[in-house]
Formats: structure tokens, sequence, C-alpha cells
């Protein structure tokens, strides 16, 4: 129990002993006002009958023999016969009662008794509302504390696991540069040997040449990488034309399709504007289509088709390559991840992509899965909303 409370509760319980006592007082004093009262008038009938005196005085002290065989003794009839009486001469109730102090003092304790209840009553109502006020401005402030609580714990855990995606992003990072590092590093010391020949010379200058444009290369895809992880990309989706996004993608690629003999087509399909960011969406095809390209035979077809849904558009790309075993499906999503193919193996490449392509999707409230091509190879399936 609160302090306010118990100092409530003994405010109440001192109004009252106050009022109890106020009324023992004024009930006192009615007693002895009523006993002088009966004095005076026992003293005003001994003057006038003083052969009566002994009977006269025992009616005032209430010592008449209720039994007694005089049936005008009875309280009963003496009783009736008095109000006759009174009734007779006119005297009435207000006569009693303003024939002395007794009236004054009967109003007296009323207007006390009836003012100490009033304020006591008011005081408890105030008290009441009072202190359904202080519980609900607690049970708010509780409320906001949940709140702020929960709020805190949420963000502790996004500082957390944005400080350990950090530390895995800067890992990560830092064993992707060591290969190309190494290498250049080796390919610099062996240059400087006097014992190589002028074609040994060439060939190492051109493999240092590579190994920059790989650091370029992965220099490039790490900016866009962090970028990503810490929020500084923003996407901008606006209602643009879903095939111009796929044009500009398969623009950036057709070059390369072109070189390796591999045939690039889109399947014609009605054109829709959807909410998307066309820019970085353009991004996400380029990357899955690239990958198509780099993994797909000369020879071979990678072939666009898109299919409207009810409330989302998909984009399938099939391509003829080395396919996804059923193994690394789970994990091509992944940063940094590289499948165990050879033809993986040998080419260039961070593992960075589709990781890419899946953040941006998601952040649109799209999809990208992988399932494999009923002819051989692979089919990516991307969503995005209408």
């Amino acid at each position: 129990m609160d302090r306010r409370k118990l100092q409530r509760i003994g405010l109440c319980a001192g109004i009252l002993a106050i009022t109890l006592a106020l009324g023992f007082f004024l009930l006192h004093l009615t007693w002895g006002i009523v006993y002088r009262e009966d004095a005076r008038k026992l003293g005003i009938l001994a003057a006038e009958f003083p052969e009566n005196e002994a009977a006269i005085t025992a009616v005032f002290n209430g010592k008449t023999a209720e039994s007694s065989s005089d049936p005008a003794l009875s309280s009963p009839q003496a009783l009736s016969e008095g109000l006759r009486l009174f009734d007779k001469y006119g005297y009435t109730l207000n006569d009693s009662i303003h024939s002395g102090p007794i009236g004054t003092y009967a109003l007296a304790g009323a207007l006390i008794v009836t003012g100490t209840a009033a304020v006591t009553i008011l005081y408890l109502i105030r008290s009441a509302a009072e202190s359904k006020a202080s519980r609900t401005k607690i049970e708010r402030l509780e409320e906001e504390l949940q709140n702020s609580r929960r709020r805190f714990e949420l963000t502790e855990r996004i500082l957390r696991q944005e400080e350990q995606n950090t530390k895995s992003l800067v890992t990560d990072i830092s064993h992707q540069l060591k290969t190309p590092l190494a290498s250049l590093k080796m390919s610099y010391e062996l240059a400087d040997s006097p014992d190589l020949t002028y074609e040994e010379q060439k060939e190492f200058a051109q493999k240092e040449r590579e190994e920059v444009s790989k650091l370029e290369s992965l220099l490039g895809v790490f900016s866009q990488l962090t970028r990503l992880e810490t929020g500084m990309i923003e996407l901008h989706p606006e209602n643009a034309s879903l095939k111009e996004t796929l044009s500009r993608a398969v623009g950036s690629v057709y070059m390369k399709a072109f070189e390796k003999g591999i045939d690039l087509s889109v399947e014609e399909f009605s054109d829709v504007l959807i909410p998307h960011d066309p820019r970085w969406t353009a991004e996400v095809f380029l990357n899955v289509l690239d990958n198509a390209v780099k993994y797909s035979p000369s020879g071979s077809a990678v072939v666009i088709r898109v299919t409207e849904l009810t409330s989302y558009m998909m984009i399938e790309i099939t391509d003829q390559g080395i396919g996804v075993p059923s193994s690394e499906i789970q994990n091509i999503f992944k940063r940094f991840y590289r499948g165990n193919a050879p033809e993986v193996k040998h080419a260039e490449g961070s593992g960075v992509g589709l990781y890419l392509a899946r953040r941006i999707l998601e952040q649109q409230g799209g999809t990208i899965c992988v399932k494999p091509n009923p002819g051989g190879g692979s089919c990516f399936v991307l969503t995005l909303p209408k």
C-alpha cells in the first residue's frame, strides 16, 4: 500500500472520529437540557399542586407502576390522554422544540453531521478520481517503459547484427582480396628476375594486368556490397516500364553473349508499368544474365520469359549451362558463395552477384529462386509485385 493511500485512510478515520466525538458531545448537552427542562416543569407543577408532589415527581422519573390497578396510570392510556390534552389546548411539536435551546442544539448537531458527511464523501470522491488518474498515468508510463524497453532491445539486436555483419563482411573481403594480391605479388617478384626472357617478362606483365583488373572488379563489387549492407543504397521505386528495364540489362550483356555464340532472346510480352527501381532492378537482371552467359557453352541459348500473374510479374531466365546441383541451391544466394564445379572455379567472379540480386528484390517485395531447366541448365525465377 502506497503512502498517499495510507494518508487518505488516516484522514478519513480522523474526520470520522471527530464527527463521533462532536455527536456524543451534543447528545450529552441535549440530555442535560432535557433534564433541566423536566426539572423546571416539575418545579412549576409542585408549586401548583404541593399535595401531589411525590406523585408528580414519580411521573417525571418514570417510576409509576405499569401494572397499576388504575387504568389511567398505564403508559398507553396516559400517552393518549396527554396527546388529547396537547391537541385540546393547541400545544404542538414545534412548541416543544422552540420552548428551549434543545432545538438549536439539535439543528447544530444535524448541520455538523451533515457537513462532515458531505466533506468526507467529496474527499473520498476526489481521492478516488485522483487514484484512478494516478493508476491510469502509472499504467501509461509502464506501457511507455515497456515500449521503450522493446525498442531498445530491438535496436540493440539490430546493432549487434550489423556489427556481426560488418565483421563478417570485412573478413570475407579480406579473404577475397588475398588471392589476387598474392598472385600479383608473385608476378612482380618473378618479373624482377634477370633470368627471364623477353617473352616471359611479357607474360608476367600480362598476368599482372589481369590481376589488377580482377582487383578493380572486386573493389567495384565490394563498394556496391558495403553500400547495400550499410543502407547507403536507397531504392527509389517508381511506376516504370518492365520491358525497358529488361532491355537495359539485355543490352549490357548482349555483346558478351554474341562473342560467345550464345543466342540471347526475350519472348514477346505485353509491357506493364510496375513499381520498381529501374536502375537497381536492371542490375538484378544483369547479374543473372551474366551468370547464364558465363556458364553456358557456345551455341546454346538463354531465353527470357515474362508472365503476368494476379499480383506479381514473373520473369524466368533459362539457360543450357552447367546447372546448379541440388546440394547448392540453398547456398548460391549467400554472400561470396561460389559453386564447386570446375567451370565455376576457373571463371572470374566474386560470388556476390546473386546475393545482391536477392537483397535488391526482397527490398522491393520480390523474390528469386532457381530450379533445374528440363532441357538442361538452370531456370532462375524472379518476381516483382504489381
